[in-house]
């Protein structure tokens, strides 16, 4: 059994941790000729409640200002290289000669290595702001009542334009809608639109209105502004509250006073629950209500004032304090984690791939990594048959959907690990196939083997809706899901996030679900209706085997929504598709060439422009990287594994990782070049395994329980 039986934390398998991490093992008794076979030595991990280390550093001889940071490969899709920028802005404050610089650093924040560092000293001014923008390679910066615009390509920095600033900027932030905008925010209620315009030589910056609010206009300093980039909301702090603006019809929505002595030092917005930290070291939570927002929780966090507040996906709060020291609360139950000690004064913390904290002090970065508690799902109430995960996305939750033999499906909140929903579905009168959750909306979809039926959970009572039916002489085979976060007119005002569901044939077809975001499919047959418009993935006389949608979920920490389809008939052939959307229409471009299988497929998986195969009978994952043109195979790295077939395929897209479980009982982990890492012994039986979020958390699936 393993030591702490409940969720395995995928980020303690990375080789930063696995050289750093202090963590004792047991070896199982195996013969010497097995040894000798396997590299890779089978322990049962003693994983700790909680643990963290300092891991990389970046020291500068003078005092950080400012910084910025993003990753090359979430708007660079084709990049094969996965490197993380980070531009710094230095002030040497000598009398004799006082200078400023910019600092470009590329590194490899995942395994804590600095691969190179551009500086740039006089040529531009020393920074109180940074915010880089990915997507046009500019950095907007803020300095003495100045913007400045300064295009970056590789690296390489060159000065675009600056415009006079009517106020003192704290925060800048980008918002991309029908227009390119920036939100500059700071003391006595300043809070500016500015428009990025392309011109012929780079981009300008034009200043569009000054906003105003109630809030606003009682002449708060603003600190701190975050977007929901979904809805379009920029959450401000203030130094005696938080204010919600909607940035589409250009009013307050919501706003909050602290009713507290000290100041409002940081503040996060997560769901319908709001976070402030003071000045006093004291955090508050309020709920988000109808008509009014109370404090939920008070607690006393730090002794110092707090000056940096951070939430994980899975409801971890993160608190960072004047006096150096980091702590790690829960959410839900407001219970200590754990907490870590720095010897210096914390200014601003930040979350990286796989929601690792850098953090900044006066003269130096650091990389904070740390492992969580290992936590467990409430009992399964029947056996387990299908699991589905579905990942948050912007205000949308994560959500684990679980069905039975019994077709009573379960739906677990993942941060709480409890069941929030249950939908029993008599099994005598309908035969379930397979079924996707749309979190976005809560509807349930059930697949039989004529027709796609609908269930929202979220109103009551709810019945099942016949909301798709096949003419043809064929059956449903699978069904997938995909989210889509809608621009247009007409949903900017209502809901704006939509499950996208396919669902195959038999003889080959892919038909698209209709459903309240009226996507259809840009090339059609000759066909008088538009709801049974299909697209012929695979040839007529195939079965589809395996139906499979990856995505990077559109937020700021993944590429830019780029959707994948892979289709499987049972003919072994496998194709692979990329999906885009284009206001109300659905394009489907293959990849490559078709890929022959030597054997049936059992799961599919998706990280880091990697796409993994299992087929039945192997030990060994096939891998192929994702390029312009199409597929390339990577080549496995030690296929000693036959004595063990994989059962259940998983991977990480943040981390790059895959991880399989074998007829063994073995959980092994796979880089992005197709080579074993480790190996985990588990001695009670799983059925299959599944990424449960950004940070590499595995939900292990045994007979009825999840952990």
């Amino acid at each position: 059994m393993l030591a702490q039986p409940k969720l395995l934390s995928w980020s303690s398998a990375k080789a930063r941790i696995l050289n750093q991490l202090h963590s004792t093992a047991t070896i199982h008794d195996e013969s010497v000729h097995r040894l000798r076979r396997i590299s890779l030595t089978s322990r049962i991990p003693q994983f700790p409640l909680f643990s963290s280390r300092s891991l990389t550093k970046i020291p500068f001889d003078t005092r950080l200002r400012a910084f910025t940071y993003y990753r090359s490969i979430d708007e660079d899709e084709n990049s094969n290289d996965v490197e993380d920028m980070i531009i710094i802005s230095l002030f040497y404050d000598d009398p004799k000669d006082p200078r400023s610089a910019i600092v470009v650093c590329f590194a490899s924040l995942n395994a804590g290595i600095i691969r190179r560092m551009l500086k740039y000293d006089f040529q531009f001014p020393s920074f109180q702001l940074l915010k880089y923008i990915a997507k046009l390679q500019l950095i907007v910066g803020y300095s003495n009542n100045q913007l400045y615009l300064i295009s970056n390509k590789n690296g390489q920095l060159k000065y675009l334009t600056s415009v006079n600033c009517p106020g003192v900027a704290r925060r800048i932030i980008y918002d991309k809608t029908a227009r390119d905008i920036i939100y500059v925010g700071g003391d006595n209620g300043f809070f500016v639109r500015w428009y990025l315009v392309r011109e012929t030589n780079g981009y300008d910056l034009r200043l569009g209105d000054r906003l105003k609010s109630v809030f606003i206009n009682r002449q708060h300093n603003i600190i701190d502004m975050k977007l929901d980039p979904i809805t379009h909301k920029l959450f401000i702090v203030g130094h005696k509250g938080c204010l919600i603006f909607d940035t589409l019809l250009n009013r307050e929505s919501a706003s909050v006073l602290s009713a507290h002595g000290a100041s409002v030092t940081c503040a996060i917005i997560y769901g319908f629950s709001i976070i402030m930290g003071f000045s006093d070291g004291v955090m508050k939570i309020f709920e988000i209500g109808n008509e009014s927002i109370p404090v939920r929780y008070q607690l006393q966090v730090h002794k110092s004032a707090m000056m940096s507040l951070l939430i994980t996906a899975d409801g971890v709060i993160i608190t960072g304090a004047e006096d150096g020291t980091v702590c790690f609360y829960s959410l839900d139950s407001l219970v200590k984690l754990g907490e870590h000690c720095f010897h210096e004064p914390i200014e601003r913390m930040m979350l990286v791939r796989g929601e690792d904290l850098l953090v900044k002090f006066k003269h130096d970065l650091q990389l904070l990594v740390y492992t969580l508690p290992i936590r467990s799902f409430s009992n399964a109430l029947q056996a387990v048959e299908q699991v589905r995960v579905t990942f948050p996305v912007g205000s949308i939750p994560a959500r684990v959907t679980v069905r039975s033999p019994q077709n009573l499906i379960t739906v677990y909140n993942p941060r709480s690990t409890q069941i929030i929903n249950i939908i029993p579905l008599s099994p005598d009168r309908i035969i379930v196939n397979d079924f996707a959750f749309d979190s976005a909306g809560e509807i349930l979809y059930i697949l039989t083997s004529k027709a796609v039926c609908s269930y929202y959970c979220a109103s009551y009572p709810s019945y099942l809706i016949n909301l798709f039916e096949v003419k043809e002489e064929c059956l449903f085979t699978k069904l997938c899901c995909f989210m889509w976060f809608s621009l247009l007119p007409e949903h900017t005002k209502k809901r704006r996030a939509f499950g996208v569901v396919f669902v195959g044939t038999t003889n080959g077809k892919l038909y698209l679900v209709p459903g309240d975001h009226q996507l259809k499919y840009a090339i059609v047959p000759d066909t008088p209706e538009a709801l049974y418009e299909y697209y012929q993935v695979l040839d007529k006389t195939v079965t589809v085997d395996c139906l499979e949608i990856f995505q990077a979920y559109e937020t700021y920490t993944t590429r830019r929504g780029a959707r994948y389809l892979l289709a499987i008939g049972n003919d072994f052939i496998a194709k692979f598709y990329r999906i885009s959307i284009n206001y109300h229409e659905i394009f489907l471009r293959q990849l490559g060439l078709s890929i022959r299988l030597d054997a049936s497929c059992i799961g599919a998986a998706m990280a880091e422009s990697r796409i993994a195969l299992a087929c039945n009978d192997r030990g060994y994952i096939q891998m192929y990287s994702i390029t312009i043109n199409g597929l390339d195979e990577v080549s496995p790295k030690d296929i000693l594994h036959e004595h063990s077939p994989v059962k259940s395929l998983t991977g990480c897209d943040t981390l790059g990782l895959f991880a399989t479980l074998n007829t063994a009982n073995e959980i092994m982990l796979w880089t992005r070049n197709n080579e074993a890492i480790r190996k985990i012994k588990c001695d009670f039986p799983l059925i299959s395994i599944a990424n449960l979020n950004d940070r590499g958390d595995i939900l292990l699936v045994s007979n009825r329980r999840l952990k």
